[in-house]
């Protein structure tokens, strides 16, 4: 799975292109121009997730794997600048708008999932395998030139997006084992990549209209080895801004 020559220590890599919360797990994410890095993520990122109530499993979730149209529902925290214990509303596809943990919100999603279900809210952290998650415009790409088609990068609910220089393709594979600085000076944030993302019937969503085509995951599957994007941990915290520098360091210097 794993192409091309290894990365550099202390090459700058691409620079940061997005950044997305989703303050909902499974719903619509919102687009961030800067966020500060703790140890659990980026504050108020997946602290809601609905859970099926007669589901033992390790992956009890109501997502969009069961629900699609969830991608169409729109969270929104009540209070951005306090984001660790904001509130939050949701927008329906209707054009509703409820608290997320409101009889309201409940009773609209039922519509579309009858079985009994649950919110569950986390204080800390996020329901997910890491705490963050990343994926590069070298990867969309070229994805998006197999298929013959454009991959918008919410499909892959990254929390970073890092925009790649001269097309490289699937950088972010060779970066497992090494660490990312983010930004400008000792504001900045730095991210150890631990392992590949790999995928599932989610990445088959287009996020806009949650209308599903196979293909995507097909691609991943047979090319990738089901995999499209990294976790990493936080190993210093700061601040990311869109449009800073990414670049490979070493693990002394961290």
């Amino acid at each position: 799975m794993v192409d091309g020559a290894l990365p550099v220590v202390g090459q700058m890599v691409g620079v940061v292109r997005a950044i997305y919360r989703y303050p909902v797990k499974s719903m619509r994410g919102e687009a961030l121009d800067a966020a500060r890095i703790g140890w659990h993520g980026i504050p108020g990122d997946r602290r809601y997730a609905f859970v099926r109530a007669e589901n033992r499993s390790a992956f009890p979730w109501l997502t969009a794997r069961q629900v699609p149209e969830l991608l169409l529902y729109t969270p929104a925290l009540d209070d951005p600048a306090h984001p660790a214990g904001s509130p939050v509303r949701v927008r329906t596809p209707e054009g509703a708008e409820y608290a997320a943990g409101s009889e309201e919100l409940h009773a609209d999603i039922a519509r579309r999932y009858p079985r009994p279900f649950h919110l569950l809210r986390l204080g800390i952290g996020a329901f997910d395998n890491a705490p963050l998650s990343l994926i590069t415009t070298g990867t969309l790409g070229a994805l998006g030139d197999a298929l013959g088609m454009e991959l918008l990068p919410p499909r892959f609910r990254p929390n970073l997006v890092i925009e790649t220089p001269d097309g490289e393709q699937f950088p972010e594979e060779r970066w497992v084992g090494h660490v990312l600085d983010v930004g400008d000076g000792a504001e900045g944030a730095r991210l150890r990549v631990t392992e590949h993302d790999t995928r599932c019937k989610m990445i088959t969503l287009d996020p806009e209209t949650a209308r599903a085509e196979p293909r995507v995951l097909e691609e991943v599957v047979r090319s990738r080895d089901e995999c499209a994007g990294v976790y990493c941990l936080p190993a210093r915290l700061g601040v990311i801004r869109v449009g800073q520098p990414v670049r490979l360091i070493s693990d002394a210097d961290v």
